[in-house]
């Protein structure tokens, strides 16, 4: 997720031209669609970070309670609370924030296909 750093301070800049920010975010869009062509391990690093600062600070990660019939939840069967946030939070995460790259990114293109 370092793309993302480097797109938000590009953006920040003063002197930014479109043509860079698209280049920014088509390189973070690659490096999103990596992570999650990749999602198993990359949450696996992730969730062994985040469950050390977990022990560090007393708290302990779970998964919420379920029931038998869950109306207002995804339907997944996890067996362990890393495959639970990976699937619930992880993915939809991830697939979220691709799409809207791909939407703005779009967008900005035809912009600057209409200056030209």
């Amino acid at each position: 997720m370092a793309s993302s750093l480097v797109l938000s301070r590009a953006l920040r800049k003063v002197q930014l031209d479109l043509v860079t920010a698209i280049q920014y975010a088509d390189q973070l869009l690659s490096d999103l669609t990596d992570s999650r062509s990749r999602a198993e391990e990359e949450f696996a690093k992730i969730y062994k970070e985040a469950s050390k600062l977990a022990t560090d600070l007393g708290v302990t990660l779970q998964k919420p309670r379920t029931t038998t019939r869950q109306t207002h939840r995804d339907s997944l069967e996890p067996h362990t609370e890393e495959e639970y946030f990976r699937r619930s939070v992880y993915i939809p995460f991830l697939d979220r924030f691709i799409t809207e790259l791909k939407v703005r990114n779009k967008y900005y293109l035809r912009l600057i296909a209409a200056t030209i």
